[in-house]
């Protein structure tokens, strides 16, 4: 549980940080018409390179709280075989 809450943190993190990045490219796009091309082009490079980061850190908290239902039935499993062996003794 504590790993979906680090990765969520991460993705607040990235998201903040997306944000940041943006208003300053946004700030510095006052230049000529060659140079506003090329931040274009930087921004949109960078905003899809933090767009995939985000998907596979979301498939990443997908797996993480399958992982963690896992092991909560296993958890669940090995109580009930526990419980029925103490009938047996």
């Amino acid at each position: 549980m504590f790993e979906v809450l680090s990765v969520m943190i991460v993705l607040v993190f990235i998201v903040v940080l997306i944000s940041i990045i943006d208003s300053i490219v946004s700030r510095g796009k006052h230049g000529n018409a060659a140079e506003n091309s090329r931040q274009q082009t930087l921004q949109q490079q960078q905003r899809l390179f933090q767009e995939e980061q985000l998907r596979q850190q979301q498939e990443q908290v997908r797996l993480l709280e399958e992982q963690a239902r896992m092991h909560h039935q296993m958890f669940e499993e090995q109580n009930r075989i526990n419980q029925q062996m103490d009938h047996f003794h």
